[in-house]
């Protein structure tokens, strides 16, 4: 009832976790169009993947009533590629539908084009008006044989980066999360999940906590530099407004992917809510994490948003 919102649906893919109910994600051989009970889990439904029409999910699931997907391969030689384009299947890979045919992610991304290439070949011949010896193949029983392609001996991707595809292929992530080893800090430090906050609670001061998922550099009237950012917790996310004096100071912890607590007022007097913040907090100190934006780097992002 709420997987066109974006919004709530993290709230309840967390009270499912909470539940211990298993949220999986879309899978080409289990996944109906919609959300769907799998044994005693919770199974994604294909029109959760971004790009993805219900043309391509009627052409998957027909193909599918003949027998399940052993791979790839096989997927791009059965389903009807002028229904899917090479987007729409690197999607599919990237939010983990294709977990029940062999191969990693990085594999199924490096063999998409071979595969793709092979499947409007066997097509192209089936639809064909010339009888061909393929046909001849098919009326005698015979199948016809492919050159098997080979997975590649490659890693696989890391946890974040497979999230972060996950994120950017679904809206959200579903294998994990990346505060989840946050979990008990974030319910000591924090007032509120931003899914609780209430209109009763405007101009109050809070403790919010989570990860940032976007950042926007903007500039005052008076030409000052500021900054937007999206904070998202397990429940769902709000938008957090960093003034000059509170962005100078804490320049270093407004990147994305960093995870943090906000100290701030919850501004609840217009249709979104937002967060003035005053002092913010890293919750997480990574050798991996982007270096702070310098001075001059934000007034020149500054510069181009004003000229936008």
């Amino acid at each position: 009832s709420v997987m066109d919102s974006t919004d709530r649906v993290p709230f309840y893919i967390e009270e499912c976790r909470r539940m211990g109910i298993h949220v999986l994600p879309p899978d080409i051989n289990e996944s109906g169009e919609n959300f769907q009970v799998v044994g005693k889990d919770i199974r994604f439904g294909l029109a959760a993947v971004k790009g993805v029409g219900k043309g391509p999910i009627q052409s998957i699931l027909q193909a599918r009533q003949e027998k399940r997907f052993v791979s790839l391969q096989d997927f791009c030689t059965r389903v009807d590629l002028l229904q899917l384009n090479k987007r729409v299947l690197e999607n599919f890979i990237k939010s983990g539908a294709f977990n029940s045919v062999p191969g990693s992610r990085a594999q199924l991304l490096k063999i998409l084009d071979r595969c793709l290439e092979q499947g409007h070949e066997v097509q192209k011949d089936r639809n064909s008006n010339q009888i061909s010896l393929f046909d001849f193949a098919e009326v005698s029983g015979l199948s016809r044989e492919f050159d098997e392609i080979p997975l590649p001996d490659i890693p696989e991707f890391n946890p974040a980066e497979v999230l972060a595809m996950e994120k950017d292929t679904l809206g959200l992530y579903v294998s994990g999360h990346p505060l989840d080893e946050f979990r008990t800090v974030l319910e000591e430090k924090t007032s509120y999940h931003i899914t609780d906050l209430l209109e009763d609670y405007d101009q109050d001061r809070m403790y919010l906590g989570g990860i940032i998922t976007k950042t926007k550099i903007s500039s005052t009237k008076k030409g000052e530099i500021m900054a937007y950012c999206t904070l998202e917790d397990l429940s769902g996310s709000i938008e957090v407004l960093i003034f000059p004096r509170v962005l100078e100071q804490y320049r270093d912890l407004i990147q994305q992917d960093q995870i943090v607590l906000i100290q701030g007022r919850l501004n609840a007097q217009e249709d979104t809510m937002k967060l003035f913040a005053e002092e913010i907090v890293s919750l997480s100190i990574s050798a991996d994490a982007p270096s702070a934006m310098s001075t001059a780097q934000l007034q020149q992002a500054a510069k181009e948003a004003a000229i936008q």
